[in-house]
């Protein structure tokens, strides 16, 4: 189903679309979606999706099996790889004022709204998480041909 314009976290649990179609089928399972950027104050939101399985496709089982990669991880055991991580991190955030940014809002977190206070922690946020990846890309460099060339070396 879709556009059903509801949020549901403020719906009550006895009208939520699990409860009130608990009896119709043998099995079931309600999965639903809306927008969760902002947070209205009534329970009409404008449009979300919701997924109702029954009978045999309720079941987890029948489901195909789900693989999870491994986060790749920068190994953290030479010093010089950290130093150059944190030095490339600074690289990225500086133009942003990403340090001070964080020590402002922490200064005037009692101050801000709830809503402003959770903006600014998102932006500050997206920015941290570009940094790091940027650092952990220019980490990841492989470094190949760091001997210089020589015709003997070629030879061999």
């Amino acid at each position: 189903m879709s556009e059903i314009n509801v949020y549901w976290r403020l719906i009550q649990e006895e009208d939520r679309l699990p409860t009130r179609t608990k009896e119709w089928w043998e099995h079931q399972h309600v999965s639903w979606a809306n927008n969760r950027t902002s947070h209205p104050r009534t329970p009409r939101q404008f449009g979300g999706n919701a997924l109702l399985s029954i009978n045999k496709a309720a079941h987890p089982f029948l489901m195909a099996p789900i693989h999870k990669k491994q986060a790749r991880r920068l190994h953290c055991k030479d010093p010089r790889l950290i130093s150059n991580f944190n030095a490339l991190f600074k690289q990225f955030a500086q133009p942003y004022n990403l340090f001070d940014r964080v020590t402002q809002l922490d200064n005037r977190k009692q101050a801000i709204s709830k809503e402003a206070a959770i903006n600014e922690y998102e932006a500050i946020d997206l920015i941290r998480c570009k940094a790091a990846a940027f650092a952990e890309s220019k980490c990841r460099k492989l470094r190949k041909g760091s001997i210089a060339f020589s015709p003997d070396l070629n030879a061999a």
